[in-house]
Formats: structure tokens, sequence, C-alpha cells
């Protein structure tokens, strides 16, 4: 039976939910589960966690994982007792989405040492706040590396249908995927080895509202011949024949580890993202980061059966690394009859369709301008750049853009204690998860042209180097006129600038006739570079036109392009 606050929305009937959270220390596979996985009938008894198969701890809340999902209507006031078990960690819930306003509600955010005092062992507090915006949420632990061993779940804030901008695109809305990346250690275990040992942080599991198949499980090639009895039990979504399914896709990434989703022969209408609404968009396959959440409508008019849902994961648990993969099922009522519990078809990592419209892709970038898109390492902060624009403050926007996230391997010289890497080492030190450090060498310039005392940027030489360019005009193609700054290149992706040579003075496509073009200027942030500047008009990565710092070097001291580095235009 669900929760009383489980109900229909309806305008004026918001109620007090109450929710009771107790957190332990557990284990998959516990004796709670008799004969789990052996014995599926087992895996679904009371405090049994199956996960993927694989016996580990875990930290949980009342035994489930995910653990409970909170369902209200906007409006409603949310009251969650958390009780702490677990033996000597401190824990806070953060509520994942929602808006904290109002008298008091700031210390409801569950961040620890900010907005409350950790939970201590053996000790509870009481969280309560309003339902507020309706949307797709969800709650995590805010504490230690919790929310990696099970500490989350699903929190749906709905609203009545008549206040709904998205009713009528959809017509049953009580389905929730949460997907997360599973390790078989616990995280902090895995932290230990990764950062002080020879282990890595790369996740070879995914788990699907904390089910699942364990990583030997695939390729999977249905077989009468083949048994499945000591594989978990999948998660399902059932379906009515004819009718829009509503689906709240959570992702509850802890590692890097996007993660892409499609579900066999059935196109999938994106109707929201991150708890708010968006023009329904049809796509065949969409990726899910960390916190993202993004609802999907799925039409029930195929053959009445059961289909694949298919999940595979991006960069450290991507083609280049662990290939992670998984499975659930989309079954229509009626089909539970069938001689055969899955498709027919194949599942794994190497045989996940190839999607021809993928929503909010892996490392989308370039950008295009005319669809309002953007990946992040095509943008620069501006924030302390002067006075903020009047005209920006509106309340309403004019123009709507798409940021999405990217992750080139561009790590940020900060992130180094100078002590420790100085400049005249190859600093950072070589990485032992497979990428390739992609810190690109920057040298000092002088922005000349100026009736002013000549200025000169300090940035990082691979051998500690000094070096002042010779001439005011190397870099511009406007040499009757000083540099200034120019907008974004169109293209700033570190794997899409081949061939691309900008005018830092107008900002035209030109190159130097007088002088070799050299960068001018290139910011470089955690996930991506933006380029300011003339870049040599030559085949090749941009990577190649620069040495890189930390990057093997052979006899000549000429950089070697590592194998499967940024360079060599392979994506992660």
């Amino acid at each position: 039976m669900g929760h009383e606050c489980e109900r229909e929305c309806r305008l004026g009937d918001t109620r007090i939910c109450k929710y009771e959270f107790h957190l332990e220390l557990y284990h998959t596979l516990s004796r709670a589960c008799h004969g789990c996985p052996n014995v599926t009938a087992d895996c679904y008894r009371p405090d049994c966690i199956s996960g993927d198969g694989r016996p580990r701890p875990v930290t949980v809340v009342n035994r489930r994982l995910p653990g409970p999902a909170i369902q209200v209507c906007e409006g409603d006031e949310i009251q969650v007792l958390v009780k702490n078990g677990l033996i000597s960690e401190t824990t806070t819930i953060h509520w994942h989405g929602i808006h904290q306003s109002g008298p008091g509600a700031a210390w409801m955010d569950g961040v620890p040492h900010v907005t409350q005092c950790p939970i201590l062992p053996g000790t509870s507090f009481l969280y309560s706040f309003r339902a507020h915006p309706a949307g797709s949420h969800f709650w995590h632990s805010h504490s230690g590396v919790q929310r990696g061993d099970g500490v989350y779940g699903a929190l749906a804030v709905r609203r009545a249908r008549i206040a709904d901008p998205l009713a009528s695109h959809y017509d049953e809305d009580a389905d929730f995927l949460v997907l997360a990346d599973w390790l078989p250690e616990t995280s902090v275990a895995n932290f230990a080895s990764h950062h002080h040992a020879s282990g890595d942080n790369k996740p070879d599991g995914i788990l699907v509202n904390g089910r699942g198949w364990p990583p030997r499980a695939f390729p999977y090639r249905p077989s009468p011949f083949r048994p499945v009895a000591s594989l978990p039990p999948l998660a399902n979504v059932t379906v009515k024949p004819g009718k829009r399914h509503r689906i709240r896709v959570i992702g509850n990434g802890v590692l890097n580890c996007p993660l892409e989703m499609l579900i066999d022969d059935h196109p999938l209408t994106v109707v929201a993202t991150d708890g708010f609404p968006v023009r329904p968009f049809v796509v065949d396959s969409f990726v899910v980061y960390a916190g993202e959440r993004t609802d999907v409508v799925v039409k029930a008019d195929r053959e009445p059966g059961t289909y694949w849902i298919r999940i595979r994961g991006h960069i450290d648990c991507g083609v280049n690394f662990t290939r992670a993969s998984q499975v659930a099922l989309l079954v229509y009522e009626g089909a539970e009859s069938l001689s055969s519990p899955f498709p027919s078809s194949p599942v794994g990592f190497r045989y996940f369709p190839l999607p021809n419209r993928t929503y909010n892709g892996v490392n989308e970038g370039p950008g295009k301008v005319e669809e309002g898109r953007w990946t992040a390492s095509e943008t620069t902060w501006i924030g302390n750049d002067g006075d903020l624009d009047p005209a920006w403050r509106k309340p309403d926007p004019d123009r709507f853009f798409l940021l999405t996230f990217d992750f080139y391997p561009v790590p940020h010289s900060s992130f180094y204690h100078q002590e420790h890497y100085p400049v005249g080492s190859r600093f950072p030190p070589p990485r032992r998860d497979g990428h390739a450090n992609a810190l690109v060498d920057l040298r000092r310039i002088r922005d000349g042209g100026r009736n002013e005392p000549e200025t000169i940027r300090e940035t990082r030489s691979e051998l500690g180097e000094r070096e002042d360019d010779r001439g005011s005009q190397t870099s511009g193609c406007s040499p009757d006129g000083p540099l200034r700054r120019m907008p974004s290149p169109r293209s700033t992706s570190p794997l899409r600038l081949e061939d691309r040579v900008f005018d830092v003075a107008a900002g035209r496509r030109c190159i130097s006739r007088t002088h070799p073009p050299r960068i001018v200027s290139v910011t470089v942030f955690d996930v991506g570079i933006v380029v300011r500047g003339a870049l040599p008009h030559r085949r090749g990565s941009f990577l190649d036109t620069v040495p890189q710092i930390g990057r093997p070097r052979n006899e000549n001291d000429e950089a070697v392009r590592p194998e499967g580095s940024v360079a060599s235009g392979r994506r992660f």
C-alpha cells in the first residue's frame, strides 16, 4: 500500500506528508535474501537487496535500494524524520531540486556545516519544508560518500492536471527509473585504493532502481539453453497498451559516468528536464549526468510483449574503459504469460543500437548558434568583468539556450600544488587512469599595438622558459588596429579546432601572411578550453599545434601522441 500522500493532485488540496528514514550499514544478498539470486522469488522478500547480484556492504535507508520514493503534490508540507543508525558516521539529507524558500526553509537544505550541523550517530533530525516547485527531483545524502553506497531516492512533486502544462502529453504518471553507476566495493574502499594505491575509480556496473545484472552477464544472448536462474531480477516498467506513460528518469551518478538510455522500438518524447517542462521533442536516446532528471513519455503502441530498456555508460565507464551496461524491461500488460521473460535480441555494451537522435549527448561540442546550444567549455566566465548590463536584469528571458556539460580532459594547473609540482618539472604527473594529460602549454605574449606600456601575460611553459614574442602583429589579421576582445570563436571544442583560424581584432576567419600564426590567448577550464586568437592553418588536431605539459617526449624533445589521447581525435 502506498503512502497516503500518493494521490491525484487537486487544486487547494494540500497535506502534511510524514516519512521516517532510518540509515544503517547493510549488505546486498543478506540473510534476508534466503536463496536469492538462485531463487528469484526470494529476491523480493522484505529487506532483501539484490543489487546486481554481487555481495557488498551498502549504506541504505529503511533497508531499501533506492530508498523510499517521496511522491507528493505541490504545496504539501514534507516532514522527514531522519534517524542516523550508522556506527561512526554523521549524515544529512539534501532535497535535490527543491527550492527552500520561506521562513526557516534554508536550514532544511541538508548541507552539513552550512545549513545544519551533521546528524550524529544515534541521533535524529526532523526536516520540514514545502514541496515546491513541481517536477522530478530526488533526495540523497550530502555526507561523505554515502550517496555512492545507496543513500538516495526519488522525489516527485506533482500538480493538479488542470495546472499541468504537460497534461495533454501523457495518460499515466507512476513510473521512476533511478539510474546509478555501481562499484563492486564500498565507495570509501574504492577512494582509498584509487588515491593511495594502484586501484582505479571506473564503475563497471549500473543499477536501475537498485537492480540489474552483474558485468559478467554481458553480453547476454537469450537462448532456451542458457540458464538465467543465477541472475538477479531486473527492474521493469509495466505499460498499458495504447496509453502514453510518463517515466521520470533520475541520474544518481557518483563517478565520471554519464548514462545513456533507450527503449527498443519505442521513440521517447522528452517533456521535462531537471524538473521543469520543455516543449516536447522526440529522440531515440538521451543521456543523464549526475544529478540530472529527464522526463520522457513512451507510447505503448507496439506489439504487446517485453522490450529491453538499455543503458550504457560513457567516459570512465564507456568504450575506452569498463564498457558498463545494464538493462531493464518494458512490459506490456498481459505479456507476463509469454514463454520467455526476455526479448530475443542480445544485450550488452556492444549491442547498444546506434541512435539517430540523442538528447544531451556526451561532448557535443562545438555548439550550434542557430540551435541555441553550447557545451560548458564553450563559455567564458565574465562575472567580475565590469558592471552587468541593466538590460540583462529583466525578469523574463527573451531567448532560451541549452548549455550541456562536457568532459573534454583538460586539467587545470591550479589543481596541482606548485611546491610539489613546480613549473620546471613535467606537471601534472602521469595519470594512472588512462586519460591523456591535455594541459596546453601557454607562453608569455605581448598584447602589442597599444599606446600604453606593454602588457605581459604570465603563463606556464613546460620547461619553465620565459619567452617574449618579437613584433606586435604576430597574431592579428588587422595590423592597423590594436588587439581587442573578440566573441568566442564559432568552434571552441578541443576536438573540433582543425583548420580554424580566427581574427583576434575583427573576429573574422583569416591568417597572417607576414608572421606565423600563434595562439593569442587560451582560457583553460576544468572541462575544456576557449581559444581566442589565430591558430595554425593546417590539418591536424589543435592539441598538435602546441606542446602539452606532462606529455611524453622522444629523444628529440618532440611531443609523442599517446594512444587514445585527445590529440588523436578520439572521444571519451
